[in-house]
Order: C-alpha cells, then sequence, then structure tokens
C-alpha cells in the first residue's frame, strides 16, 4: 500500500498522524510526506527541515519533501493545489492524510483544502486531527495506536526547537490519543474524518 501523508508545518505529521504512519512503515507499507512549509515563524527554517527529516526516519520512513510555502500565509489557491499535485501524480497513492480544514489555524484550513482538491481524483483520502482543531472535528474512524505510540512520542522528542510549546508536551499528547482511544475501546488512538473512501465489493 502506498501512503501519501501532507503535514502542513514540519512537525504535523508526527504529532497528528505519527502512531498511523508508524504502523504503516511497520507493516512495510510504501510512506512519502509532504511537508507544505519550512515552519520558519517558528524557528529557523533549516533547523525545523532536519527536525522533520529525524522524526519521519524514527517513524520508518526517509521519503519526505518540503515545498517551502511561506509559513503563515499558506493559502488554498491554484497555486498551491498545483504544487501538491504533482508529488501526488508522481507518487500515485493509495490513500492520502492531510489535515482536517476544521482548525483555528490558517495554515491548516488553508492546506487542508488545498489538498482535498489536489486529491480530488484519489480513492481514499483521510483528515487527521489537528492540536488546534475546531471542537466541531467529529472523527468517523479511529486507528488504534497504542503499538506505536512510544515510537510516535520518539519522533515527537526530536523537534527540539518547539518543546516550549504547549501542544508538544507529552501529557498533552497522550491525553489526546489516550480520549480517542477511549472512544474507540482502545488504550491509545487517532481519530479521522473520512474525506472520501472507495469500497470495492468483490
Amino acid at each position: 500500500m502506498k501512503i501519501f501523508v501532507v503535514s502542513v508545518h514540519p512537525d504535523d505529521f508526527c504529532l497528528c498522524v505519527g502512531g498511523t504512519v508508524a504502523l504503516h512503515c511497520m507493516r512495510d507499507d510504501e510512506v512519502r510526506i509532504l511537508v507544505l512549509s519550512n515552519g520558519e515563524m517558528g524557528g529557523p527554517g533549516d533547523v525545523r527541515r532536519e527536525e522533520a527529516v529525524k522524526s519521519a526516519a524514527v517513524l520508518g520512513t526517509d521519503l519526505i519533501d518540503f515545498l517551502g510555502l511561506p509559513d503563515g500565509r499558506v493559502e488554498d489557491s491554484i497555486e498551491s493545489v498545483s504544487r501538491i499535485e504533482e508529488p501526488l501524480e508522481e507518487f500515485e497513492p493509495d490513500r492520502v492524510y492531510c489535515c482536517s480544514y476544521k482548525d483555528r489555524h490558517q495554515d491548516h484550513r488553508n492546506g487542508s483544502l488545498a489538498t482535498l482538491s489536489a486529491a480530488r481524483m484519489l480513492g481514499e483520502v483521510f483528515m487527521y486531527e489537528g492540536m488546534s482543531a475546531w471542537t466541531s472535528f467529529e472523527p468517523t474512524t479511529y486507528v488504534d495506536i497504542t503499538e506505536t505510540m512510544e515510537t510516535k512520542m520518539e519522533s515527537i522528542a526530536v523537534h527540539r526547537s518547539q518543546e516550549d510549546r504547549y501542544y508538544m508536551r507529552p501529557s498533552s499528547v497522550r491525553g489526546l490519543n489516550q480520549f480517542r482511544g477511549w472512544q474507540s475501546h482502545v488504550r491509545y488512538a487517532e481519530a479521522f474524518e473520512v474525506a472520501r473512501q472507495v469500497i470495492r465489493i468483490d
């Protein structure tokens, strides 16, 4: 299975979908991560890119690319859609994970909408829960990440330039994944809204 993960900032993929990514990697799925911005408003862009590469490696993949869109000004525009479309078409994934547009951060909202447009021809698109998601985020699918929770935490810890952020605290991450696990009757879970899923009945 080929998995394409769109991360608006260099730490979104590990914070929001890291456990799921690690599970895919453990099962020898091919996982490619596309980071839309370098996150330069939160620290030096080169440092944040380096942290993202190391974080992805902890999860099990070295396929990570950066678009370099301006941090804080990611747009839902034809230019953004086209930039995302190019690696999508090259990779031909079976499933895309992207941020939900139900989020307080404008980059997350716009990055989500741009990705949904870029992935409009694909059969499986799951939207993950951002750390700044609105309460209107309503998950319909859960992934049991109990097996990979510690790997997720290790990948988050790589982002040392962001360790003072409240959403990077281990208690914040574990608390959210415990809550989603409680909802889905497992120890830890990541939650998703399904934008599209085509089921073929043989």
